[in-house]
Parts: C-alpha cells; structure tokens; sequence
C-alpha cells in the first residue's frame, strides 16, 4: 500500500512539472512553424544572391510575402513573433540549430561535401585538418549581449613550422532594415610571441576566407579572434526586432604543405 501511495505522489509531481514547462504563447507562431519559415527564407536569399539580376529589394519582399502567404501567416504575426523570439533567445537558437542541420543536409544532397578539405590544392598534406572546435553554425543578434563571438584555440604536437592557419566560413543573415556591418578577426600568436592578424569586414552573404602563415618558420602558439555585429545605435527591438546574423560552416584549417613534411623528414 505504501508504495502505491509512493507511485502516486511521483506521478502527480510529474504532471505538475509537466504542466509548469513554460510553452510560446499561442498568439505567436509556435517554434515549428517558424522554423520553416525562417528556413525558407534563407534558401530564398541564398537563390537570390546566386542571381545578381534578382538580387534587389523588391524580389527580397516578394519572396518574404509569398513565403508568409505560403505558411498562411501575416506580415505582423511574423514580425511580432519575431519580437518575442528574439527576447527568448535560447527558442531561437534552438530553431536555428535545426535550420542549420537541415541547410547542410540540404547541400550534401546536392554533392556538396562539408568535411572536403581537397580544395585547399596540391600543396596540401595528407595530415591537413580542420581545428576548429566550437560551434560550426552560430546565430548572432545585433544588439548586446548577443552579437559577438570569442574564440580561442591552443596549438598542440600536431602543429609544425611553417604551418598555414585558414578561417572559412559562410554569411547569411535576415534583416528587417538597418546597416548591415559585421567583422571577423583572426590573430595568431607566434613562438616568439610576435602576433599576426587579420580582418574581413561583412556586409554581404557570400563566402569569406582569410589566412595567416608561420612564413618566418617561428612555429605556433594559438589561433584567437572573433566575430562581431555592429549594434545600431537606438535600435528598439520592438520596432525592428529583425535582425538575425547567421555564420555556418566555420573551418579554421591548419594546412602541413608537402614541402615542410618532406624538410621534416630529412
């Protein structure tokens, strides 16, 4: 009897933390509808920045409205839900963990190979790898505390002298209105402690690289650096919540040329 009584207590604290689990209002789209939605809208971008001759502003809106009729939703629920989410950013970043998920799979089904590191060239050595170890697809907002990314990578055993550091990456974003200005920057600390840098300036979705030789053969001690929105000054988020920076794909390649192997060896 007591531990009939015990099972009855769980399950009754079980339907009571289920039923305290905070959920989306239901006048905002729910969390799987705009996922689709977002993740349409990107792939519309992507198609209208592949077709210069398309690529301008009313197309943008064209494709926007048509992909809110296709969801049946309106212009002020995606904009207002957009508002909530935006305020509820760990929603967001799950929804667009998802969207990235589906963007690779999308492109691995079109050939596309994501962990392909042959395009680097005949240069490259059999032990060419990719070090980057934090998140591959990032979402970034436009104001603080959301809109800059460190990172900080420690060289090991498997570097060499010599070696070339590439970061990779690809931009897209969706913005209501606003300028639209972001910075990499990728610096690398030598042997000597001497430190080299680089910065790219984004203000347009396409593909970035940048890169950093061990020229002097001093050797490497750590890869840093970081990705960073511009906030716009007196933005109000309840006016013009759209505002989302989308960085996928990062690679930072450390690339062994054959010639150093073969230095190496001799």
């Amino acid at each position: 009897m007591q531990s009939l009584k015990s099972l009855f207590l769980l399950l009754v604290v079980a339907v009571c933390v289920a039923s305290c689990k905070p959920t989306i209002p239901s006048k905002y789209i729910q969390p799987d509808q705009m996922e689709n939605i977002l993740y349409d809208y990107l792939v519309a971008q992507a198609y209208l920045d592949n077709e210069p001759t398309l690529h301008t502003d009313y197309n943008r809106r064209y494709y926007k409205l048509a992909i809110l009729k296709k969801h049946g939703v309106t212009e002020a629920e995606f904009d207002s839900s957009m508002v909530y989410y935006t305020r509820h950013i760990d929603n967001l970043h799950v929804m667009y963990e998802h969207i990235s998920d589906r963007l690779e799979a999308a492109a691995e089904s079109l050939g596309a190979d994501v962990n392909d590191l042959d395009s680097y060239g005949s240069i490259a050595s059999a032990d060419t790898a990719n070090v980057w170890n934090r998140e591959r697809n990032v979402l970034l907002l436009s104001h603080m505390p959301y809109n800059v990314l460190n990172y900080s990578i420690n060289a090991d055993t498997a570097f060499h002298k010599g070696d070339r550091m590439i970061l990779s990456f690809d931009v897209q974003y969706i913005y209501k209105e606003g300028m639209r200005n972001a910075t990499a920057v990728m610096s690398v600390r030598f042997g000597n402690d001497s430190v080299a840098s680089r910065n790219i300036f984004i203000n347009s979705q396409t593909h970035y690289s940048m890169d950093i030789s061990d020229s002097a053969n001093r050797g490497i001690k750590c890869i840093g650096g970081f990705f960073y929105v511009d906030t716009q000054e007196n933005m109000d988020v309840e006016n013009n919540p759209l505002q989302l920076f989308f960085v996928r794909n990062i690679k930072l390649v450390r690339l062994h040329s054959k010639e150093q192997n073969v230095e190496q060896a001799n």
